[in-house]
């Protein structure tokens, strides 16, 4: 019996360094065009990316520097969203049976600019309507609400502009210094919230915490 727990010990070991030896060798950055091409495939947009790596976190964590999306071609001018970085964190069990589950994602210092149009419709500017809102009259959207898809996402030190057309004049506020956790990050279920940030001054002045219900066929998104 000891043989065979210390034969374990040295195959997890073995295991383990493998994988070290495989992160550190690995050069994730050369599928770099590949997924800015995927990328402005998806979105009809330019897209930026400066580096891409792998790296353990408690899991396989694939992480993208300077990433950002333009309003229009050629990629010049200020970004419609821009991330300093985003570290995604997959689960290694599943991994091992193709099945990928993304543990966390953490985005650093994400600056984007949110717009409620004169019609109550809310986007991100250059970028197209955000999930959530009503489908345009005689699209086939499922009503059928998402399972699980992330288990956190985490934000830090972010920065988000938001206009509102509908109010004349416009109104127009910029939070900064945003810290954001969400739990369960799905669209079938209550979404924990915890956040922290500065508005109307340079220091984080505010905190939230309760529970976002993501709106579905005939709900509207809900707060608590």
């Amino acid at each position: 019996m000891k043989k065979v727990v210390i034969g374990l010990v040295v195959i997890i070991g073995l295991a383990v360094v493998g994988l070290a030896i495989f992160l550190a060798t690995f050069d994730a950055d050369r599928y770099r065009p590949l997924l800015i091409s995927k990328a402005e495939a998806a979105l009809g947009r330019p897209v930026r990316l400066e580096r891409v790596s792998l790296s353990w976190h408690g899991g396989v964590a694939l992480q993208l520097r300077g990433l950002a999306i333009y309003p229009e071609a050629p990629a010049q001018g200020p970004p419609a969203v821009e991330i300093e970085s985003a570290s995604i964190l997959v689960r290694l069990l599943p991994l091992l049976r193709k099945d990928v589950q993304v543990s966390s994602l953490v985005l650093v210092r994400p600056h984007l600019h949110l717009v409620r149009r004169a019609n109550g419709v809310i986007g991100v500017r250059g970028l197209a309507v955000l999930p959530g809102a009503d489908p345009p009259v005689g699209s086939s959207a499922s009503a059928t609400a998402l399972p699980l898809l992330i288990s956190s996402l985490v934000v830090e030190q972010g920065q988000v502009r938001f206009t509102d057309e509908s109010l004349q004049p416009p109104l127009d506020v910029t939070i900064q210094a945003l810290d954001v956790t969400l739990n369960n990050l799905s669209l079938s279920r209550p979404v924990g919230v915890q956040a922290r940030m500065a508005l109307f001054s340079e220091d984080q002045n505010l905190r939230l915490s309760g529970r976002f219900h993501a709106p579905a066929t005939g709900r509207p998104a809900r707060i608590e």
